[in-house]
C-alpha cells in the first residue's frame, strides 16, 4: 500500500488542522469555566452547551472527513447509505489484509463511536436541550478520543524503513482475532 506524497501531505495537513481545533476546544472549555466563575450574572448553560456541542460536532466532523479520505484512498469507496458513518468506522478498525492494518485501534473505534453518537444527538436537538454536563462530559472526551486518533493516524502515515515491520503491525487493543 502506497500513498501519493501529496496525498499524504495534505492528509497530514488535515490532521494538524483536527489538532489545532482540540486546542481551540480545550481553551473554549477553559473560557467557559472562567465566565462562570467570574461572570455567574451573566453566564449562560445554553450558551456554552450551544459553544461546545457546536465545536464537538465541528471536530468529529473533521476527524470522519481524514478517516474517510484514507479509507478510500487504500480500500475504495465507503458504502452509500444511512449508516455510512458507522460502516466508516468499522472499515478504519478492521484491517484489510494484504493492503493495510486497522487505520485505528479498538479502544479509538469504541470513543469515536460515543462521540458519533453525541453528534447525532446535537444534530436534532435545539441547543437548550441539551444537558451542560453531557455537553462538557463530551468535550473532554472529545479531546481525549482525538488525541488518541491523531497519535494513530500519524503512525499509519510515518515512513518506516522496514515495510515488513509497518506489515506486522498491531495495536496493543485490536479487535480480538485480528492483528
Amino acid at each position: 500500500m502506497t500513498l501519493s506524497a501529496p496525498f499524504t501531505l495534505s492528509t497530514q495537513v488535515q490532521i494538524d488542522e483536527l489538532d489545532a481545533a482540540l486546542g481551540t476546544l480545550e481553551r473554549e472549555v477553559a473560557r467557559q469555566r472562567r465566565m462562570l466563575a467570574e461572570f455567574a450574572e451573566i453566564y449562560s448553560e445554553v450558551g456554552e452547551a450551544s459553544s461546545l456541542s457546536a465545536m464537538v460536532q465541528g471536530i468529529y466532523t473533521k476527524a470522519e472527513s481524514i478517516l474517510k479520505n484514507l479509507v478510500e484512498a487504500i480500500d475504495g469507496k465507503v458504502s452509500p447509505g444511512g449508516a455510512w458513518q458507522a460502516e466508516l468506522l468499522n472499515a478504519a478498525s478492521a484491517q484489510n489484509p494484504g493492503v493495510r492494518y486497522a487505520l485505528i485501534s479498538h479502544s479509538t473505534y469504541k470513543a469515536m463511536q460515543d462521540v458519533l453518537g453525541f453528534q447525532h444527538v446535537v444534530r436534532s436537538l435545539y441547543s437548550e436541550e441539551i444537558r451542560i454536563s453531557r455537553a462538557r462530559e463530551m468535550a473532554t472526551e472529545t479531546v481525549s478520543t482525538m488525541r488518541s486518533l491523531i497519535g494513530e493516524l500519524r503512525h499509519f502515515l510515518s515512513p518506516i524503513d522496514d515495510e515488513n515491520a509497518k506489515d506486522e503491525f498491531t495495536y496493543q487493543d485490536s479487535r480480538p482475532g485480528e492483528k
